[in-house]
């Protein structure tokens, strides 16, 4: 775990390829087992819908764990002007990621960008404010995943919950319109 606060102390205090390109490649090795997370994964509490651990926080970064219990979700949610690069460790889950619809500005449209299973072998994905910063997660067997985030959620970055209100199609693409719910 300290070699995951420095890389990601590094990499927040210094936003650079480099730095990002260490932090992603020591995500890509790390396992339950290695971060010492295997006790915690084992024993969440399985009453909750979902569960989070915060595991470092600082100003600039903070490296959470969230557990979701099979057959459970974590709802579609943003993580507004922030990168998060997100580990998956335990169980498989679905994730599906989307991205605002240029085409429609400010408008709640989006475009799915995957619908992806992963497990604990699945390579570091990276959210950032204009790639996946949309997703939810199904937890098709008891899951748990990292988030490194920078900067983290404060009063200017809140996190928000979303409702799919509508599913079209606009020139050949689908698309989904989106509703704030918190």
């Amino acid at each position: 775990m300290n070699k995951l606060i420095q890389y990601s102390k590094e990499w927040a205090s210094e936003n650079t390829a480099s730095n990002l390109q260490k932090l992603t490649n020591y995500l890509n090795q790390s396992t339950a087992h290695s971060l010492n997370l295997q006790d915690r994964i084992i024993n969440m509490d399985k009453s909750m819908t979902w569960d989070l651990e915060e595991l470092y926080v600082s100003d600039s970064f903070n490296i959470k764990l969230l557990m979701i219990p099979k057959g459970n979700k974590m709802p579609l949610h943003n993580h507004p002007g922030m990168t998060v690069l997100l580990k998956p460790l335990w169980g498989h889950f679905l994730i599906s990621n989307y991205d605002w619809c240029e085409e429609f500005p400010f408008s709640g449209i989006a475009k799915q960008k995957s619908n992806t299973v992963v497990n604990g072998s699945t390579l570091c994905a990276t959210v950032s404010p204009d790639q996946n910063n949309i997703h939810q997660m199904i937890a098709l067997e008891d899951c748990a995943f990292i988030d490194v985030m920078s900067p983290p959620y404060n009063e200017e970055r809140e996190i928000s919950y979303l409702n799919i209100t509508k599913e079209f199609t606009h020139n050949g693409e689908d698309l989904v319109h989106f509703e704030i719910k918190n």
